[in-house]
């Protein structure tokens, strides 16, 4: 029987046939020329696209196929062997085709339906669960096909392969699917990641089918279908409080959850709903612990991500950042698993983005967006580009980063990724925190407007609760303090209603704005220690203040006060604030270079001494005394070169210039602090503190305050400024010609503001003050006979004998 086979063909010669010569080749010439037995054999066992020995045996019941499918192999009869555990044959695709064409022409209809689900059954069995899948379509076993794709949905979707599964649902008969509910939500979940909206139909008609079939593992995955497609939509959040609702009205009707696996999904669902939609629900904690709980029972990777995910959202709008890290952190060391998707990934990062930009870390932020966007880049899921750009650009205004801002925000509206409703929000909101921190008002109430608009229509409490906030500093920009007020009303009201930290934190920082701008000082100093002891205690560095000027003198103020001192200049630092002109004043700012030359001389960088040991550093150090004694700005380079280098020519006091610049930039360790353009030095104030600066300053603001006729004002800065003098310029170093001038101007202010402020306290009967002022005055500089002369009138007023009773030496009466 098998003699027919040993004759051996070439497959090779089928490429010079058309397919019609390839079939009668194959009819005529080998398949006719088999025996009767053999010929059955090759029909029977075409429908198993790879078959084992055992599976053709089993579907011809011939026991000798195993010597069969050899042969045909040893012969090269169109029949290929592979080797695994045990020998694999599968038959070349033409001959395949055309044996399948033969035996749907040769088998009656019912013996061909019988066959192929003997054949359907065997693939399963052996895995080959798409090819079972074809067979059953082909012949019309619906039933057999919706075991299959019941048996098998769960797993694939589990491993992403959601088109292979929604390709086998849609070739069954639409009537098959409508009174199938698995099948309606099994191509819900098919469609959930690119048409939420369509999702969501099969899933409703599935909730309904389980609901009216009483079962339960049905009712609460499709509850979980319904408020996942709500949530991938982004269109309508409102729809959720139904969902709640139903969801309530379930668990009182069961017990329990069907099983662990289910109550992971519904939970992860209804506590993304109520953070969305009801972030005030008084279960939303309980239903946040049982997400953690069940994390045990997550199988996927993946959907560990998604609740922690979760997780590090609602924390980051609660304003508890310790269990946001938490979050972070387990996000982190899940994506490093070797089978987690891309999806996750790419989720990750952008819960890293969010976290770094809240907490102030602008190089973490654009790492993780730079991470994120190369991810996306290489699997085509853009689906987050728009929000890692949109948080990169806040990231860059939150650390006064115009030009960085810019960059970002292009590359955004370049983004061809259609936008959602709540993503529309999202952008104009930040199209309003653009035109605020680039100072134009009327641009950024345009978008204000729009963002609210579009965040009533999508009816999350956490988008209205944003633009309420930028609305009320949009019209407090525009002088319209009444509806300023009304939009601050609501931020309250929702910090207090969901008892967010941060949120409350935002609006008392806004409160605070608004009455150092009104004069409000006692309501300014009120509303700032509390959101600075808010601040501190939760570790925020985002304030939704967006005008760099404004958060610098909220700051200012408060290391005026000596409010937080520490915690505020660490939100300086982060935020690359600078400061105000009047601000100069302000010893406490953290100035990355700070300059003492009032009676010593010492240079502190980030807070800390910088010592000069070495001998090679004092040329440096005296090229920035120089700079300082010249007046600081604007300095030609020939002042500094003939005041250090008297005896040298031009070019080797050019070339000494230039050595010395360069050292004296290394040894500040900032660059940009001492500029060098078109011939000319300058010390930048936006780098540097120095105490002379703050000294002529405070003189300046104490004479205007004066003119003014604010003389308590003018009286407390005066104060402020004797404070500063520690003594002369550069104290007792051996002086220079170059340092005359400065010395002698800044020792005559002193001298003139301690005798201003002495004569002021005796004119106004507080002898105790003016002798303390005058005794202050001589502790700086006791050759000044001014001083002398108030001391002595102050001894002869008789209040003073029984405000002092010893002094720097014995006073009587007599004397």
């Amino acid at each position: 029987m098998l003699e027919g086979v040993k004759r051996g063909v070439e497959s090779k010669m089928l490429g010079r046939l058309t397919p019609g010569e390839i079939f009668d080749y194959f009819g005529k010439e080998i398949f006719d020329q088999t025996d009767k037995e053999i010929q059955e054999f090759f029909l029977k066992t075409a429908f198993l696209p790879k078959m084992t020995p055992k599976m053709a045996e089993a579907l011809t019941e011939l026991s000798y196929a195993s010597r069969i499918l050899s042969t045909l192999s040893r012969n090269n009869y169109f029949t290929e062997r592979r080797f695994h555990t045990e020998p694999i044959y599968q038959y070349h695709p033409l001959f395949r085709e055309f044996l399948l064409f033969r035996a749907k022409n040769t088998f009656p209809k019912e013996d061909l339906s019988v066959l192929c689900s003997r054949a359907a059954t065997l693939l399963e069995e052996d895995g080959q669960t798409e090819a079972a899948i074809s067979l059953l379509r082909d012949i019309g076993n619906w039933d057999g096909l919706v075991r299959l794709i019941t048996k098998h949905a769960p797993s694939m979707l589990e491993q992403g392969r959601n088109r292979p599964l929604e390709e086998w649902l849609v070739n069954l008969p639409k009537d098959v699917i409508e009174k199938n509910p698995w099948l309606l939500y099994w191509i819900g979940l098919c469609r959930l990641p690119f048409d939420p909206l369509l999702a969501r139909s099969f899933f409703e008609k599935a909730f309904e089918q389980f609901k009216t079939q009483e079962n339960a593992n049905g009712l609460f995955l499709a509850w979980s279908g319904i408020v996942e497609s709500i949530w991938f939509d982004l269109s309508d959040f409102k729809l959720f409080d139904k969902w709640i609702s139903v969801l309530e009205e379930l668990m009182h009707d069961f017990d329990e959850f069907p099983s662990k696996e289910i109550g992971v999904r519904v939970a992860s669902s209804m506590f993304i709903a109520l953070v969305v939609r009801q972030p005030h629900h008084p279960d939303i904690e309980i239903w946040s612990d049982k997400t953690l709980a069940y994390l045990e029972y997550h199988t996927n990777i993946s959907r560990k991500i998604t609740t922690f995910f979760q997780q590090a959202f609602y924390r980051m709008f609660t304003g508890d950042y310790a269990k946001l890290g938490l979050a972070i952190n387990s996000l982190r060391k899940l994506a490093q698993s070797r089978d987690v998707s891309p999806l996750a990934q790419l989720t990750t990062k952008f819960a890293e983005t969010i976290y770094y930009r809240i907490t102030g870390s602008n190089e973490k932020c654009l790492k993780a967006i730079s991470d994120g966007l190369e991810i996306s880049q290489r699997t085509g899921i853009r689906m987050l580009d728009r929000m890692f750009l949109f948080h990169g650009t806040l990231s860059a205004i939150g650390v006064n980063d115009g030009e960085k801002a810019k960059e970002l925000l292009e590359k955004l509206e370049k983004s061809s990724t259609r936008s959602k409703p709540w993503d529309t929000s999202f952008y104009h909101l930040l199209k309003t925190r653009i035109a605020l921190f680039q100072g134009d008002p009327e641009e950024a109430a345009i978008h204000a407007d729009t963002a609210l608009k579009f965040s009533m229509d999508v009816g999350s409490p956490l988008s209205l609760f944003m633009c309420h906030l930028v609305k009320c500093h949009v019209t407090h920009q525009m002088g319209k303090d009444r509806e300023a007020a009304e939009h601050l009303a609501h931020t309250f009201h929702f910090a207090n209603l969901v008892k967010s930290k941060n949120a409350k934190f935002f609006a008392l920082l806004a409160k605070t704005l608004f009455a150092l701008d009104q004069g409000e000082e006692e309501s300014c100093l009120l509303s700032l220690r509390e959101a600075l002891a808010i601040g501190k205690d939760g570790k925020y560095f985002d304030t939704y203040i967006d005008q760099p000027l404004a958060m610098a003198r909220i700051c200012a103020k408060a290391l005026e006060a000596g409010i937080e001192v520490e915690y505020v200049q660490e939100l300086i630092r982060r935020r690359n604030l600078i400061p105000e002109k009047a601000s100069l004043r302000s010893e406490n700012w953290p100035w990355p270079l700070k300059i003492y030359t009032l009676g010593r001389f010492e240079l502190l960088k980030d807070g800390k001494p910088i010592l000069f040991s070495r001998k090679a550093q004092q040329k440096p150090l005296s090229m920035l005394k120089a700079l300082i004694a010249f007046g600081s700005r604007n300095v030609r380079e020939d002042q500094i070169s003939d005041a250090l280098w008297p005896e040298a020519d031009g070019d080797i006091a050019y070339d000494s210039f230039k050595t010395t610049l360069h050292r004296l930039r290394k040894l500040v360790g900032y660059e940009k602090a001492i500029q060098l353009h078109e011939g000319r030095l300058t010390l930048d104030e936006k780098f540097c503190w120095v105490d002379i600066w703050a000294f002529e300053h405070l003189l300046e603001e104490a004479e205007a305050k004066r003119n003014e006729g604010f003389i308590e004002s003018a009286i407390q800065l005066t104060e402020k400024t004797i404070e500063i003098y520690k003594g002369t310029f550069l104290g007792k170093e051996s002086e220079q010609p170059w340092m005359v001038s400065l010395h002698e101007r800044l020792r005559s202010k002193f001298l003139e503001s301690v005798e201003k402020l002495g004569r002021y306290w005796q004119e106004s009967g507080k002898w105790g003050k003016a002798l303390d002022c005058y005794l202050r005055g001589l502790e700086i500089d006791d050759l000044a006979e001014e001083f002398y002369q108030g001391l002595m009138a102050c001894y002869l007023n008789p209040t003073t004998i029984h405000i002092k009773s010893s002094l720097l030496w014995p006073v009587s009466v007599s004397d």
